[in-house]
């Protein structure tokens, strides 16, 4: 199914599918909402995505939270009740979620050499910011030593 692997890739985890009859007309779906900040944004965004496509459209989809006990500590999943046309609902929420997920961008990003937060260290190398000639030569003075060997 296109729609469970579109929510793995968002972080949704489509934990329960509880059809009734053949499920045209009346499926849940349980899911458990991603717990990262950036997945996160995109679940809300999927959401406001998925409950505008709904509006005007015969199929319906109900949208609430059920809560549970394990291990003494209260949960909760989120549940999607898709009625009418069932398969279109499909279709509509996992659109939702590549609208979602075309609204992020995801940054990655590593320090750079010669950063502040890097000692200025003539023996390993690394010196803060750009030096002139004369800064590196102090430096690299400070590993000759001079004067007499003792």
């Amino acid at each position: 199914m296109a729609l469970v692997a579109t929510m793995n890739r968002a972080g949704i985890g489509l934990v329960k599918v509880i059809k009734r009859g053949d499920g045209r007309d009346h499926t849940t779906l349980m899911v458990r909402a991603p717990s990262s900040d950036v997945q996160r944004d995109v679940w809300n965004r999927a959401l406001i995505e998925l409950l505008s496509a709904a509006e005007g459209q015969e199929w319906k989809v109900d949208v609430s939270k059920v809560f549970f006990l394990a291990d003494g500590i209260p949960r909760y999943l989120w549940r999607f009740i898709l009625t009418v046309n069932v398969p279109d609902a499909v279709q509509a929420l996992e659109q939702a979620i590549h609208r979602a997920m075309a609204g992020s961008v995801e940054v990655t990003s590593m320090p750079l050499i010669g950063r502040s937060n890097q000692p200025a260290d003539a023996a390993t190398g690394r010196f803060k910011g750009v030096r002139t000639e004369n800064e590196v030569a102090q430096a690299l003075s400070l590993l000759v030593p001079t004067g007499p060997a003792q």
